[in-house]
């Protein structure tokens, strides 16, 4: 038997080739260190993960706080703590490492608190205002040092604006501007995103990105941006011929004169992206507050003493401003704003799975000015994305598709690969991205107002570049005072929710003998069971909506888009969270599903 492993024991993340027919004769390669062998040994027979939750709390501002073993505890009986867990509710006060259960599954392995709970007022070390692609991995970074953050957000759940209306591209740096902040970032960023999704669980696919060139004018573009992706240090853009091109994508645009090939181009799960890191920054302390609108500062001799919130008064020593479309009104807040921010409207379609035409590389349009250009996008998950436009808007809750705007997407879209089936589509959405003026990145530690991080014109590029900005931004804040010590036990893995869609009928066999709820489906769309629901809402930083369980466990993004399934997940969802069914809300505010 032959197993590949990715070994997290250090950051140098050995990719190493396991060959054994029994525990006796494993042969290991690759690794660097002994570490790396018995990692290896572990995972082929023995594997163990940390188990994390969150269990419901009574006398605090918090419903729930975070929970986790003690110690990492054998895979196959994660769920089986999942149900011990799931049955617990605590009183406040509770101290962080407090033994909340004992022998959890008969495993010896304790169940311990991640977070202390006994104050009546907010104060923390680190508040980070925005919980999008950035501010979870400024958490999720934050979280491996001894220091006590929160992590709010005005939406009902994390990724709650552009984070989760994006392209989901991790892209070239051939359409990045070289030696500026966003470059040194994208190219920090890239060897992160191998490690963090490997830990992390987050689905990534470097299917490569093909720009073909429709035309002579856009020909003469090309050379230009693969000069950009060497500047930026990345080496392997190539140009194709024509005839290469149709090789690789056979149903791209035959009329193409070549174009540019980026073979190290991604496609991630962008909810998962920012779920996973929220998830793993609560598992290791962070408290994530949602539906918590700043809607104040109070400064004084050039600190700010508190920020005000709909959760109320928060006092920190440091406040992270990661607020993207509304940067801009928390900077004014802090006194600390030569900048404006507008929304930059984007639109798309998304293609049901069984559409017969499809694309296995992203395909672009060669660049504009403002934007990417159209394209054309085979997800993680197997729909087709189409989009977006790029339009520049004064409302920063514009969220309305147009005709107007989906026929310049559906025109351009059929111009890159003309026999794509748009009326496969299953819904359209809107995403908005902060366009700052004056443009370009800026990461500010100021010394006007002390303690206070400004972080604005992220564009597009957010996702890309997000994890290269958490670096940066902590480094900035370190050199100027704030005290880093690294964190014992800190918890670098998360599990994810297993797939019972993705599995053979042998493994689902399984599934369901260990948990009957695997045996029950809910959405059948997309083969999404009760026990997958039932997880999305007890994790750290759980489902709280119907559209929150449906960007965990991807019930309702079927054909159908929930018209079935949306009464189950009600239910469920009233069920767990011991409310009524009336007060179960689609997305937040007022979005209730049934009426009251």
């Amino acid at each position: 038997m032959k197993k590949t492993v990715i070994c997290t024991t250090c950051p140098s993340g050995c990719e190493m080739e396991a060959i054994f027919e029994n525990e006796k004769d494993l042969k290991v390669t690759g690794n660097r260190c002994k570490r790396g062998e018995a990692y290896c040994r572990s995972e082929c027979f023995n594997p163990k993960r940390t188990f994390t939750a969150s269990v419901k709390i009574e006398g605090s501002r918090r419903a729930v706080m975070p929970v986790r073993s003690k110690e990492p505890v054998p895979k196959e009986l994660i769920m089986n703590c999942a149900d011990e867990v799931h049955k617990i509710k605590l009183k406040a006060p509770v101290r962080c490492h407090d033994v909340i259960l004992k022998n959890a599954a008969g495993s010896g392995v304790d169940i311990i608190a991640s977070m202390t709970i006994d104050r009546e007022e907010y104060n923390t070390d680190v508040l980070i205002i925005g919980a999008g692609a950035v501010g979870t991995a400024i958490a999720r970074e934050l979280s491996k040092f001894q220091l006590d953050v929160i992590l709010c957000d005005k939406n009902d759940d994390v990724g709650g604006d552009a984070s989760k209306s994006c392209s989901s591209c991790c892209s070239t740096e051939s359409t990045v501007t070289p030696f500026t902040l966003e470059s040194q970032l994208a190219q920090a960023s890239r060897p992160l995103f191998y490690h963090l999704c490997e830990e992390l669980e987050i689905p990534i696919n470097f299917c490569g990105s093909i720009t073909p060139a429709l035309n002579e004018e856009q020909l003469a573009m090309i050379p230009a941006m693969q000069e950009k992706a060497f500047n930026n240090g990345v080496y392997d853009v190539e140009f194709l011929t024509h005839d290469e091109i149709m090789e690789m994508e056979p149903n791209i645009n035959p009329c193409n004169l070549g174009g540019l090939y980026s073979p190290r181009d991604a496609q991630i799960n962008q909810f998962m992206l920012v779920i996973a890191q929220a998830e793993n920054a609560a598992a290791n302390g962070v408290e994530v507050l949602l539906d918590c609108k700043v809607t104040g500062m109070e400064i004084k001799d050039g600190k700010i003493q508190t920020v005000n919130t709909t959760k109320g008064d928060i006092s920190a020593k440091w406040v992270v401003n990661c607020a993207g479309l509304y940067c801009d009104d928390i900077a004014k807040m802090a006194g600390e704003c030569d900048f404006t921010v507008h929304p930059r409207k984007g639109q798309f379609f998304v293609l049901s799975k069984d559409t017969p035409v499809k694309v296995s590389h992203t395909i672009l349009s060669v660049p504009t000015k403002n934007s990417r250009g159209t394209l054309v996008i085979p997800t993680v998950d197997g729909n087709i994305l189409v989009g977006p436009t790029a339009e520049d808007l004064e409302d920063k809750t514009d969220k309305k598709t147009t005709k107007e705007g989906l026929d310049f997407v559906t025109k351009n879209a059929l111009a890159l690969v003309p026999g794509l089936h748009m009326e496969d589509t299953i819904t359209q959405f809107v995403g908005l991205r902060p366009a700052r003026e004056p443009e370009g990145y800026n990461i500010l530690v100021s010394e006007k107002v002390k303690g206070y991080v400004g972080i604005s014109g992220i564009r597009s590029s957010g996702l890309t570049v997000s994890l290269g900005i958490a670096k940066y931004t902590i480094h900035q804040m370190q050199k100027a005072g704030l005290e880093l010590t690294r964190k014992n036990g800190f918890i670098k893995r998360r599990e994810g929710i297993v797939s019972f869609a993705d599995k053979s009928d042998e493994e689902k066999a399984r599934l369901i003998e260990k948990d009957p709820l695997y045996g029950k489906i809910i959405c059948r769309c997309e083969q999404i069971t009760e026990s997958e629901i039932l997880q999305a809402i007890h994790r750290p930083v759980g489902a709280r909506t119907v559209d929150a369980v449906k960007r965990r466990v991807r019930a309702g993004m079927g054909r159908c888009q929930g018209g079935f399934c949306s009464p189950l997940v009600i239910e469920i969802l009233a069920r767990e969270l011991n409310v009524s069914p009336e007060e179960i809300r689609k997305r937040g505010g007022v979005s209730y599903m049934l009426e009251k």
